[in-house]
């Protein structure tokens, strides 16, 4: 096209001065447009894409108006984020949350979800999650608005790996798992069959037992309710159904925290069904159950959760 516009005017008049011109205007033409057009072809080649953000937040004490502690109550420690087309969705929580993503470029995405939780009253109240993603440093911030209820959760930070739709990601994630998954093959040679004497009962109640093992991050837990034994069945006839679990202390009862909103749901490296002696145990292996080792707390509950039928156990146990 831009050849054909200098061929006439060069031959209307086959001046070098004409030709000189023609080809100064289709230069600048050139300057101005490239540009525009680079930047339209690049532009949500990243952001437009449907993935998986598996992120972990870390930094809690950054400006934030409450403890970490308390920040960790509202703000998972681990979480994940599904964005597909123009919807986004908190996987990882314990009720399934869809929000709105509000930009999207290459540089990074921003999205918020909107919930009506309940006070002690049972008064709903609005809060805001908000989220900032930054696909070129894989960090991410988010912060809790409670409008005017109470004051607001300020940023909290973390990474995430970043998964795309054909279950790409980055070599290091790749690496990681295999490490992990090398790990946990081992200790699952040692952990099963069940030697009872290496596990040891820290906690305990006329209902339910939790035992800790000596040498890895696992845990056996057994209770009467007939809720774990739905579980337990369930589990044992699907061993590859999505169950996570939660665990939560506290110095003094929570049962007067409704909806278990305190409880931050995390999918374990192995959570297995089983049976010893004729009792029915689930043994959870996960890098985060060495905090099962504190005991200034006196109170615990676990929770476990199937993320897509919402069949859940939920049980407390007290210091042994």
């Amino acid at each position: 096209m831009h050849t054909g516009l200098i061929d006439k005017r060069c031959t209307a008049t086959p001046s070098p001065i004409a030709c000189l011109t023609a080809f100064l205007q289709i230069g600048i033409f050139i300057l101005i447009f490239l540009p525009l057009y680079n930047a339209s072809a690049s532009t949500g080649q990243v952001g437009d894409k449907d993935f998986l953000l598996d992120c972990t937040f870390n930094k809690y004490n950054n400006n934030t108006n409450y403890s970490a502690k308390f920040a960790k109550g509202w703000i998972p420690p681990e979480q994940k984020h599904r964005i597909v087309g123009d919807h986004i969705f908190f996987d990882s929580y314990y009720d399934k949350l869809k929000g709105k993503i509000t930009k999207r470029n290459d540089e990074r995405i921003e999205w918020t979800y909107l919930e009506r939780p309940k006070d002690k009253r049972g008064k709903h109240y609005d809060a805001k999650r908000i989220y900032s993603y930054f696909f070129t440093t894989n960090k991410i911030a988010t912060r809790l608005d409670f409008g005017t209820a109470y004051i607001s959760i300020e940023y909290v930070w973390g990474t995430c790996d970043e998964t795309d739709k054909n279950r790409r990601s980055s070599r290091s994630t790749n690496n990681s798992s295999k490490t992990r998954d090398k790990k946990y093959s081992t200790a699952d040679i040692k952990l099963l069959p069940i030697n009872i004497n290496e596990w040891h009962t820290i906690r305990g109640s006329s209902s339910s037992v939790l035992k800790y093992h000596k040498a890895h991050d696992a845990i056996l837990f057994t209770s009467t309710n007939p809720w774990f034994g739905a579980v337990h069945s369930k589990l044992s006839n699907a061993p590859k159904a999505d169950l996570r679990y939660a665990i939560y202390w506290a110095n003094d009862n929570v049962f007067e925290l409704e909806g278990y909103q305190h409880f931050n749901y995390g999918k374990p490296d192995k959570i297995t069904a089983l049976k010893h002696n004729g009792k029915k145990y689930i043994m959870i292996v996960d890098p985060d159950l060495n905090r099962i080792h504190d005991k200034r707390k006196r109170f615990m509950q676990i929770s476990m959760r199937f993320t897509r039928s919402g069949a859940w156990f939920s049980n407390d146990t007290v210091v042994k």
